[in-house]
């Protein structure tokens, strides 16, 4: 007996939507509200990138860190990839601050060099700002380290990398804080104490 062939189904396959390949559940977490102290530094945050060529893009840097603090709550820490989405956004929020594809934006080689440089009129070589800014520095090769999970160590060694744990990260973004905060309090002195007339244009002024 004769057969027809089969028609071939030239229909394209349907992509799936991601609540069609695992179940996400109904519950809806609420928005993070910031106290006073992460409130002051979204603040603060926000109003110097208002002044600083290399901007974010589409989002406030302050998103970034009430996303991080969100990607950290209790409740999202069942996601396997938390800690290295968290650390992710706190890493975009100091990136253009360590961008070297525009040298002179460079705001931490930047205040290093005023810091340290005996020719300008007011000299500063407080410790304290040097050690903040190395601190910034380090904070930065950490949260790198951990958004790119480990793949290139730049700020931990491998044996502090494997044991790094959520209690760890709490510190480290307790001390995200502290020391942000401590560096545009600093900036904010080095701004009001220093003059170099044929550089002005590379200070920000809030």
């Amino acid at each position: 007996m004769l057969q027809m062939p089969k028609e071939k189904n030239n229909k394209k396959k349907e992509l799936r939507t991601p609540k069609e390949l695992v179940s996400y559940g109904d519950f809806i977490l609420p928005p993070v509200v910031p106290g006073p102290e992460v409130n002051d530094l979204c603040n603060k945050v926000d109003q110097f990138y208002k002044n600083y060529p290399r901007q974010h893009r589409k989002q406030k840097a302050s998103d970034l860190i009430k996303g991080a603090f969100y990607a950290a709550r209790s409740e999202c820490r069942s996601n396997p990839d938390w800690m290295s989405q968290a650390a992710s956004s706190l890493r975009d929020v100091l990136y253009p601050l360590f961008s070297n594809q525009i040298s002179k934006n460079n705001l931490i080689k930047l205040f290093k060099k005023y810091a340290t440089n005996k020719s300008y009129r007011t000299k500063i070589q407080n410790k304290e700002f040097i050690r903040t800014f190395d601190n910034l520095d380090k904070l930065y090769k950490q949260l790198s380290d951990l958004t790119h999970h480990g793949t290139e160590l730049k700020g931990f060694s491998e044996k502090e990398y494997i044991n790094f744990s959520e209690s760890d990260f709490d510190s480290l973004l307790r001390n995200f804080v502290f020391v942000l905060e401590k560096a545009f309090e600093l900036q904010q002195i080095y701004i009001h104490t220093t003059y170099i007339p044929h550089e002005r244009k590379m200070v920000f002024r809030n």
